[in-house]
């Protein structure tokens, strides 16, 4: 779910803005996470609890999914020109730094509540916390710095297909995929042959398969004289 994630929260922020991405980042990730604190057991409401979790947990893998892509990218376009990439690799701490905390939530009432507590109401408490977080977040959010992002241009300066055409655009990244394969597949059959020396029809049928020029000159292997 989190490429998912990636891209409609990226598409979100193209469309309305960084802010409001990642505004919705954070409320898609604070809701769930509160009602899975709340959400009740297998011997409440029987088969709904684990299909309930399950999509409860879908979104919030498309909230992790935009946070991480958004977030990045709001950090970067309001770094200075030095700084861009640094602020970019703190993401990735700051991800990583989540992660770690969160299990040291989990291990801090693991050993501060009893077994049979914890597996009956105890693993909900940090669930429910988490709204708080999620509150603080949104509020945050809504007074940061709003970023558009630049008006691209209609028109690929490279292959001149513009955006209003995929299917041509497509054809042509086939077509030079192909091109490629082929060159490809005429170098390697010319590596093979010119340990042996390639003879004049050999040339020719390598130079069927897009060798480049340059490699159908035969090279003559030095024989040992026999003592």
């Amino acid at each position: 779910m989190r490429p998912l994630g990636g891209a409609l929260v990226g598409h979100i922020g193209d469309r309305y803005g960084r802010r409001a991405a990642l505004t919705f980042s954070v409320v898609a990730m604070a809701i769930p996470t509160f009602l899975v604190g709340l959400l009740p057991g297998y011997a409440t409401i029987g088969l709904a609890a684990p299909v309930a979790l399950t999509l409860l947990r879908s979104v919030q893998g498309l909230a992790v999914g935009g946070e991480y892509t958004s977030s990045m990218v709001f950090l970067i376009e309001h770094a200075s020109a030095g700084r861009r990439g640094l602020m970019g690799a703190l993401v990735c701490c700051a991800g990583a730094g989540g992660i770690l905390l969160g299990s040291a939530v989990g291990a801090c009432f693991a050993a501060a509540m009893p077994a049979e507590s914890l597996d009956a109401w105890g693993w909900r408490i940090p669930f429910v916390l988490g709204l708080g977080v999620g509150i603080a977040g949104y509020v945050l959010r809504r007074h940061a710095q709003e970023t558009l992002p630049a008006e691209q241009p209609k028109r690929a300066p490279e292959s001149g297909l513009g955006i209003e055409r995929p299917v041509e655009a497509l054809r042509d990244v086939v077509e030079r995929a192909g091109d490629q394969l082929d060159g490809v597949r005429g170098v390697r059959r010319l590596r093979r042959h010119r340990r042996r020396g390639l003879r004049p029809d050999e040339r020719a049928e390598a130079a069927d398969f897009g060798a480049p020029q340059g490699w159908g000159t035969p090279v003559s292997t030095p024989r040992r004289s026999a003592n």
